[in-house]
Formats: structure tokens, sequence, C-alpha cells
């Protein structure tokens, strides 16, 4: 083949590659967009969480120790509990590059975000041919719709444009399960290598995530112990590749079954509404209660939520057009039980999803304070392939009654259509204009502005004046992880004495005003009186009082 002929067929391949995926290339773009407009000012602020991410997964790549000087740890100390590892080390690797900012932190999770919008589509498009559905719409056509829904879901855009763990392990376990249902449908002339390469890729995904955030601990067993049962015959058959990637897989769990048995990994578990002390009867109330607040529409669509860090407070984890899906969708398998004329794919498909959704809501079930957004969000593939189904299931029923009603099948689609777009855009204006200034508390906003001023003073940097100490009220909480992040300190100096002209306290009052060379930092509700006199003061962007600086000679 001459060069001329190779670079037109690669350039007919190209042709043909945007042909049949130009709308799966939109709605990835508009997924990237979403995510990627203003991420580092909205949500405006910077949550301790995030920092500690970003600080530990700097330090533990520079010196291989975390905040605690630990080596190469399995489980992160912050705040009271332990941490999943993997984002931190991931987020290690992109402050190592970018450096350590807001913007190089929140990126990987970002980019995961746009992958699992992929992995949606993907995993939607693999279950309906696998069960062979038929419906209105092709499976493919089915798949982009599932992606459309999560490229602007609230519930995914919301985790994925900040420090969460939480959405990078529903990429995981979406990419996983992918994997897993190819594994499940190959053919026995299929090669054995097709066969191991997608049954370890699904499981080393799967193993990923539980080293990313805890709710897999809970939803996976769960998940992938039924497909195991449910699939048993197929695993035997497939015995060598079945041993094999069961090998490769205790291999990766090594660390993480050292940790729990030896280490700290079961320390998240004090979270736990079994550790309240109850009684049993008490216990079962409180588990129901909690599963219960994650399946009412205040919580789905009300905006219902414990902290605008995983929530607007206006709009809920779905907006209310997919929220009508889902419930026509069970309509649909009410009414057809009742009339006997059950369509067996789409009502285990249903029954289906409804499992992924309450193995889903599970974690956040368990553990205390509900409705939780953060924890529950694995619920959301069910949720999804539940409203994907809907969609197909009205148009198909619209269509039998298209004469009757004498209004064409598009009209309907482009109403559907203009909804949604209201929807969505209802929500985007709040989300950018109302909820970036609400959640200025709820995102510590201030803190990386107001350590990046007073590191001036520390330093004696760009003309400013060193001074002996800095005063620095903890009254918003953990105001040292972000000293440590500003700063970019070594951990090692960190326990040498780095921060010793840092005094953090609970409350700063006139008389230390009276100190000599100092700084002092008041967060809002903290000498008031004295503003006119701040040498410096940091607001949010809803143009409240963050902190007041003052500064002594």
């Amino acid at each position: 083949m001459t060069f001329k002929k190779s670079m037109t067929f690669k350039s007919q391949k190209v042709t043909t590659f945007f042909k049949n995926n130009w709308q799966l290339l939109l709605i990835l773009l508009l997924a990237i967009i979403l995510r990627f407009y203003k991420f580092g000012q909205v949500p405006a602020g910077f949550t301790w969480d995030e920092a500690a991410i970003g600080y530990n997964g700097h330090a533990v790549i520079k010196t291989r120790r975390d905040e605690w000087l630990t080596f190469l740890p399995i489980s992160f100390r912050s705040f009271g509990d332990f941490k999943a590892p993997f984002a931190i080390y991931l987020n290690g690797l992109f402050t190592l590059v970018f450096g350590l900012n807001k913007y190089a932190v929140r990126l990987p999770f970002a980019l995961a975000g746009v992958l699992g919008v992929l992995g949606f589509f993907k995993l939607t498009k693999a279950y309906l041919e696998a069960v062979k559905y038929q419906g209105k719409f092709s499976s493919k056509q089915l798949g982009l719709v599932a992606a459309l829904i999560v490229a602007t879901s609230p519930w995914h855009l919301h985790f994925t444009r900040a420090g969460f763990e939480t959405a990078m392990a529903l990429t995981m376990i979406c990419w996983s399960f992918y994997f897993l249902i190819k594994f499940l449908k190959l053919k026995k002339k299929t090669t054995f290598n097709n066969k191991l390469i997608n049954l370890s890729l699904s499981s080393t995904l799967a193993i990923a995530s539980l080293y990313t955030y805890h709710s897999p601990k809970i939803f996976l067993p769960i998940i992938l112990l039924t497909v195991l049962i449910i699939n048993r015959k197929l695993f035997w058959r497939e015995k060598v590749a079945s041993l094999i990637t069961a090998v490769w897989s205790l291999f990766l769990l090594f660390p993480f079954i050292k940790d729990v048995l030896f280490g700290n990994g079961l320390e998240r578990g004090g979270t736990l509404i079994f550790f309240e002390g109850l009684p049993w009867q008490d216990t079962v109330k409180l588990f129901l209660y909690n599963l219960g607040s994650h399946f009412m529409p205040g919580f789905l669509v009300g905006g219902k939520t414990t902290s605008l860090r995983h929530g607007t407070g206006v709009y809920g984890v779905l907006l209310p057009i997919t929220f009508s899906l889902v419930v026509f969708s069970l309509l649909m398998v009410v009414v057809s039980v009742l009339t006997k004329k059950q369509n067996k794919k789409f009502t285990n498909s249903i029954l289906l999803g409804l499992g992924v959704i309450l193995a889903g809501f599970l974690p956040a079930s368990l553990a205390k304070g509900v409705p939780q957004a953060n924890r529950a969000i694995l619920a959301l593939p069910g949720l999804i392939l539940v409203a994907v189904l809907g969609f197909d299931q009205f148009l198909s029923l619209f269509k039998q009654l298209e004469a009757k009603l004498k209004i064409k099948q598009k009209t309907v689609i482009i109403v559907i259509s203009l909804i949604y777009l209201f929807n969505v855009g209802a929500y985007l204006f709040d989300y950018y204009k109302h909820f970036a200034k609400a959640s200025a508390e709820d995102f510590q906003e201030g803190y990386l502005e107001v350590f990046t001023y007073v590191e001036q003073y520390e330093k004696g940097l760009n003309g400013f004046s060193q001074k002996d100490e800095i005063i620095f009220s903890d009254n918003y909480g953990q105001p040292y992880i972000y000293a440590l992040f500003v700063r970019k300190t070594n951990p090692i100096w960190y326990h040498g004495g780095s921060l010793i002209k840092y005094k953090f306290v609970s409350e700063v009052n006139v008389a230390d005003l009276e100190r000599q060379n100092s700084v002092v930092v008041a967060t809002y509700s903290q000498l008031e009186e004295y503003q006119d006199q701040a040498d410096k003061i940091i607001y949010g962007s809803d143009g409240s009082v963050r902190f007041r600086i003052f500064v002594t000679d």
C-alpha cells in the first residue's frame, strides 16, 4: 500500500468514526464543559477534605510519607477518621505535575467524571445488548440517553466538580460492570486471552474502587456475590480464567486485607449506626428510617440535604424529568403485572435497577446523618437504567396511541427535550448564581486566600515585614491543613516545627490585638467591633466577611 493510499484509508476510518459516534462525542464535549467551566471557582471554597487529599498526595509522592510521617500508608489518617488511598496517591501525581493548588487537586476528579459519562454509555449499551432488550430505540440510542442524563445530572455534576472520592469510585464501578458484562456474554469459542482480559479488568477496577472510597466496601460484595451465584455455571466453565483472576484479585487485595486486619481499615466503621449502642430493635428501626429517607421525593428532587457540601439545597439529586421517568417505569411494571401483559426483559431490568438502587443506598443508610448524597451515589446506575427504560417505554406507549391522540411522536420528543433543557438550565442557573454564594461556609471559602496573605508576613515576602507570630482562629475548623497546603510544607519540616509561628486558638479577642509584631486572624463573628481597624478583610463570594486580619507592630 502506497503512502497516499494509506493516508486515504486512515482518513476514511476517522470520517467513519465521527459519522458513527458524533452524538456521543457531543455528549462528552458537554460533559467536559459542565465539569470544567469555573471548576476552580464553583464551588467557591475548598473543603478541608480537598486540602487533606491534595496535601497528603503531594507529601507522599515527594517524601513517601503523609502528614503524620506514616510511610506509604494504605489508610490516611485525617480529621478523626481514615481516608482510602487511591485518590490521594493519584492526586499526588497531578500536583507533582501541575503544582499544589486547587485546580490540580480537582482535576483528576473532573476527568473521572467525564470518563464516568462514557462508562455509563458503554455499560447501558452493553447490558441492553446482553439481555437482547427490544424497545422503541436501539441499545446504542438508549446508551446515548443514559450518557446525556449523567452528563447533566445534578448528582454526578456536583460530585465531579470538587474533590469527592465517591464519584471517582463510581466511574471505576461502571467500567468494572461493563467489562464483567462483556465477559459474561462472550461466546464459548472466544479466545481465552479475551475472556481473561475482560474478567481481570473488571476485577481490577472493582478492587480499585475499594481503595478509593468506603461505600464500595458495602455495595460491591452484594452485587458481585449475586452475579457469582446467578452465573456460577459460567464461572465454573471458565474456571481457568476465573482462577487466574481470583489469584490476581487476592494479590491486589493483600494490602487492603492487611490494613483491615492489622491497620486502620475498619476505623471508618465507627460512623455506622451499629456503634450507637442502641438495642437491636431500635437499630433496625433507625436503619429502615435512614433507608426510606433516600427514597423520598424531598431527597430525590426536593434538594433535602444534610450539608451544602452534598447538594444545592434547592435541587435534588435527580432532575424532575428524570425522576418522572423513574416513576413512569415503576408504574409500567405495576400495570403490566395487573394486566398480566408483562414484558419480562423490561420487568427484569427494572428489578435489576431497583436492586442496584437498594444496594447503592445501603452505605448511606447504615451511617449517621441522612439523607447523604455522597455515600449514596452508587445507586445512580440503577436510577439511570430505570429512567432510560422509562423513556423508551413512554415513547413506545405513545406510538401506540399516536393515531388516537392525533399528536405526532416527533412533537412529543420535542416537548420532552424542551422540558429537559428547561430542567438543566434552571439547575445550572441556580448552581452558578445562588449555590456558589450560599455554599461559601460549607466549602470553607477564604482559607486559601487568608493563608496566602499571612504567609507573606510569616516569611517577610513581597515587601511585607516579617512577624514573630500569627494568632489564627480555628472557629471554622482544621486551619492547620490549609497552612500546610498553601505553604507546601514538607511533612518532616512540619513535625520539626515549621508552623511554630502559628498559634491556632478557639477564639481571638481584643487582648490579642495588643501583641507586638504579630498577625491576628479572626473569623466573621470575632472582633466585629474592630472591623475598621482591620488591615485586610477576606470576603466570600456572597459578599460576607470570612476573615479579618490585624497586623501589629
